[in-house]
């Protein structure tokens, strides 16, 4: 919830700009936005369940990354039918992102960022 801590996080072209984006975050991230973003995660498998009711391929590719773009990036894939498990038996708990679709497919041609050795890389 620290808007500096929060501002660290910005790539490229943000990182010229700081102290706006500080300023800008101050008093804008509070504990309910990181409660709320951890309840997506918990809820992972009955939102999944509810996208394969709605009509979502099984097979649709699926990734959650925790604290990306930092040195302790965790990358877990799988697909629609199957991430919430290995979200769960990875041990993830946030801040994460969800990606969904064909997109995921690309992530070892786009290589777009790569963690520190030595940390969990948890493809399936």
């Amino acid at each position: 919830t620290d808007p500096q801590v929060l501002a660290d996080l910005a790539r490229g072209k943000l990182r010229k700009k700081l102290p706006l984006l500080q300023q800008a975050l101050n008093g804008r991230f509070r504990p309910h936005h990181q409660f709320l973003l951890g309840q997506i995660l918990a809820h992972l498998d009955y939102l999944t369940k509810e996208f394969l009711r709605h009509g979502a391929d099984p097979a649709l590719p699926v990734a959650v990354v925790e604290n990306g773009t930092r040195p302790n990036q965790i990358t877990v894939t799988g697909t629609v039918s199957d991430i919430a498990a290995k979200a769960k038996a990875h041990g993830l708990r946030g801040p994460t992102i969800i990606i969904v679709g064909e997109v995921v497919t690309l992530r070892d041609k786009l290589n777009w960022y790569t963690p520190h050795p030595g940390n969990a890389h948890a493809d399936a």
